[in-house]
């Protein structure tokens, strides 16, 4: 039904068109037809489709005068769901809910352009996602258990424990101080560390050439065993580590890949846990409703990790890190507040819940899984 008012909506303006171009040609005044759907013209805009008179063909100058326009002007589409975005918690989704469609950017092209923006930002600037800094000394000898499954280091400077006996006496609950040193005595020379939005190149690795070779043979060695789970895992990890080793950065390219395809699942896991705590309201807000709040969410998670890029370049990563932590946990806070309208005890109540279920089950899960992808493509 809505279809047919539609249509005949469009045919009424059409046909009140061509009497107004009747009568003006009666009068003697010329008229042009509309370039997109050849309805007569009568004004500055197309009655049946809206489309301007004036469309192209104007001075470069022109053009760009009218872009930088329509971005500076604090009135426009882009203004207003930019101030509402950072300033206005809740206020899209609730403005979406209320059917103001026209006032914002609607939050799908909102968040696609968004999430672009960011990873060109970091193309762009050089700054890499993540990077690993690994330090191997140089008596570290590395393995692979016998169950073919992961990577074992050992320094063979250090004397081995005896781990059986170790984990017996932890079962019983008999662990001595001397039996913790002896096991801390005798952990590997490896260590790492992550850097978060570090510059591409800041980052350097720690590797002795013979420990190198090592991991090339190890490589090799998997590669020739047969077909298997175990021997793809132990291939993997290598050729993981062993990329890692040449290149700190070598794992930023498959992230950039993998976070947008991951995030496209978490979006909407998102929504339908949200649409799960407010059951009872289901009538009052639908499922598409918690997904433009998702989209919102996420969106303005994406505008804080591009400014905490630029932060990381003169402030300790860790600040930086707890900074947009809070920050964007506040938002969703207050986005839950202003946009499903519960006091403030249902609200905190509702938001530990969601937070805590959204990290451990689904977040640090997607990220383990982005992380396994990434060494697996670099």
């Amino acid at each position: 039904m809505p279809d047919d008012f539609d249509a005949i909506a469009e045919l009424s303006a059409a046909a009140a068109a061509e009497l107004a171009a009747s009568a003006l040609a009666a009068r003697g005044k010329a008229t042009k037809e509309c370039a997109n759907c050849a309805t007569p013209l009568i004004g500055p805009y197309c009655a049946a489709c809206g489309q301007p008179r004036d469309t192209h063909r104007k001075s470069i100058w022109r053009l760009i005068w009218e872009t930088i326009e329509h971005i500076v002007n604090f009135d426009s589409r882009i203004m207003r769901t930019s101030r509402a975005l950072l300033l206005e918690p809740g206020e899209l989704p609730r403005a979406f809910k209320e059917g103001q469609t026209q006032r914002y950017v609607p939050a799908p092209r909102l968040y696609l352009f968004i999430s672009l923006l960011f990873f060109v930002f970091l193309s762009i600037s050089g700054i890499a996602l993540l990077q690993f800094e690994v330090n191997i000394s140089e008596n570290t000898k590395i393995d692979v258990p016998d169950n073919g499954v992961g990577i074992e280091f050992t320094d063979k400077t250090k004397p081995g424990p005896n781990i059986l006996e170790i984990q017996r006496k932890a079962a019983a609950g008999t662990l001595t101080d001397k039996d913790i040193d002896e096991l801390a005595a005798a952990s590997p020379g490896v260590s790492t560390k992550a850097h978060f939005f570090s510059r591409i190149g800041s980052v350097q690795t720690h590797i002795p050439d013979k420990v190198r070779l090592q991991l090339e043979k190890l490589q090799a060695d998997a590669v020739s065993k047969p077909e298997g789970s175990d021997r793809w895992i132990s291939v993997n990890l290598l050729r993981g580590l062993t990329n890692i080793a040449k290149d700190p950065a070598a794992l930023n390219g498959p992230l950039t890949a993998w976070i947008p395809r991951v995030l496209f699942l978490l979006l909407p896991l998102f929504a339908l846990l949200l649409w799960l705590f407010y059951w009872r309201q289901r009538k009052k807000f639908l499922l598409v409703d918690h997904l433009v709040f998702s989209l919102t969410l996420h969106t303005f998670a994406f505008v804080i990790l591009m400014f905490a890029a630029l932060a990381v370049q003169v402030t300790p990563s860790e600040t930086v890190g707890w900074a947009a932590i809070i920050i964007i946990a506040a938002y969703f806070f207050f986005s839950m507040k202003w946009f499903y309208g519960q006091n403030y005890f249902w609200t905190a109540t509702k938001f530990v819940f969601v937070s805590f279920i959204y990290t451990i089950f689904f977040l640090f899960p997607a990220l383990g899984l982005v992380l396994f992808a990434s060494m697996v493509d670099a």
